[in-house]
């Protein structure tokens, strides 16, 4: 089984990129938080999670961000969101994000959880 490690690292300088340009779109993200103190402290980095997929034999490893008041992805919300990434890889110099899929905003089927809507994405060096 072959196994392609897409991902990148939570501080990556092209992470903060990728950040104002989804600010730009009008998108708020999940934040990565900080404890300092004794208290966690939000930044203005998204928090990056591990996503996996497996399709044709081949393992894809990639990251997600939540995103904040977003319940169903549109036409509209795909089509800012493609801008975002497409000018995000216009400005970095190491990393080239290609966009994955997006989720919508789930509640269990009993009400007792939810998950945020999200999107995965795919980093490839330049």
């Amino acid at each position: 089984m072959k196994t392609q490690n897409l991902t990148i690292e939570q501080n990556h300088k092209d992470i903060k990129i990728l950040a104002e340009k989804l600010k730009e779109n009008s998108f708020k993200y999940d934040p990565k938080c900080k404890f300092q103190d004794g208290e966690y402290i939000a930044t203005d980095m998204p928090q990056l999670r591990h996503s996996m997929t497996f399709e044709d034999g081949i393992t894809k490893e990639g990251n997600y961000i939540r995103i904040a008041g977003c319940f169903y992805w549109d036409k509209k919300e795909i089509a800012a969101l493609e801008k975002a990434i497409h000018d995000t890889n216009i400005e970095t110099n190491e990393y080239d994000f290609v966009l994955g899929d997006a989720s919508d905003w789930e509640l269990e089927w009993d009400g007792d959880r939810s998950w945020p809507a999200a999107f995965t994405f795919y980093s490839h060096k330049k």
